[in-house]
């Protein structure tokens, strides 16, 4: 089942081709195309990151995972010594441009999200290893790593919800983010141990009660790892691959039923099927 389930991934996403794959899909296409193609994920990637767009946050992620899960080191080393000051450069300007209270929490477009910061915070971790592999110095990245982790536990942390806030910048006003965004930070390892088991205590209350986005799963899955909470990532992990071999690669799953969520019900996303990949390989 699990070989068949693979198999229509590949499907799915080899229908479109790469040309007509936005920007923000491709990234993801490259991560589920690690495992099985270099190739092809070499391809999505150069195409993701050959943007510099608030859709980029993900390229350190995406630049790292390719390297790890690259055979060919050598190769894999060229790629990233070609892009590691590109992305250097964008995330010096990506603070520049959008972090007006000079606190390492940007907010383009004027609110600062726990899942944007998620990307930029993992994005910035990324860019530290890359670093560290080139031997070369990465002391801002760490800088800007080190206060933005520590003004999203100042300022967005609530300890009452157990969870990240989302602000509005021009009215300072902190509120609850759709979905599970609030919980995403656990995938960059931003949360304390302490805070990250009040997040799980929260999360059994109310995660198989929510729609549950693959995307979102995906993240949530990997903070889990994080943290050692293998448990509930492996239940977490059971959910979505029983959905998708029930429903196909949906955006969505109600956590109730499993079933498609209503918004989510017709669409068959090859980012779904990509991130499938990365978590069918997994155990």
């Amino acid at each position: 089942m699990k070989n068949k389930q693979i198999g229509a991934a590949l499907a799915v996403i080899e229908q479109i081709e790469c040309a007509h794959v936005s920007i923000a899909q491709s990234g993801w296409l490259a991560l589920g195309y690690a495992h099985y193609s270099t190739d092809k994920s070499l391809q999505f990637l150069l195409k993701y990151m050959s943007h510099e767009c608030q859709d980029g946050l993900w390229q350190g992620v995406l630049l790292w995972h390719f390297y790890q899960q690259s055979k060919d080191k050598a190769a894999a080393r060229v790629v990233l010594s070609h892009w590691y000051a590109v992305l250097c450069a964008r995330h010096q300007r990506y603070y520049e441009q959008y972090d007006m209270a000079e606190d390492g929490l940007p907010a383009p477009s004027g609110v600062q999200d726990p899942l944007q910061l998620t990307a930029l915070v993992w994005s910035n971790a990324s860019l530290l290893r890359i670093g560290h592999v080139l031997g070369t110095d990465a002391s801002a990245i760490l800088q800007w790593q080190e206060l933005t982790i520590y003004s999203m536990n100042d300022q967005l942390w609530d300890a009452a919800s157990a969870l990240y806030l989302a602000r509005n910048v021009a009215h300072q006003h902190r509120y609850r983010p759709n979905g599970l965004r609030g919980f995403l930070p656990m995938a960059a390892e931003v949360p304390t141990q302490d805070q990250a088991e009040a997040m799980l205590r929260h999360l059994e209350r109310i995660l198989f009660s929510e729609t549950i986005t693959m995307l979102e799963g995906w993240l949530l899955w990997q903070g889990l790892l994080f943290y050692d909470m293998t448990e509930y990532a492996a239940r977490l992990r059971q959910f979505l691959l029983a959905a998708i071999a029930e429903y196909g690669f949906c955006e969505g799953f109600d956590g109730t039923s499993g079933a498609p969520a209503a918004q989510h019900a017709s669409v068959q996303s090859p980012v779904t099927a990509a991130l499938y990949l990365d978590m069918a390989r997994s155990r």
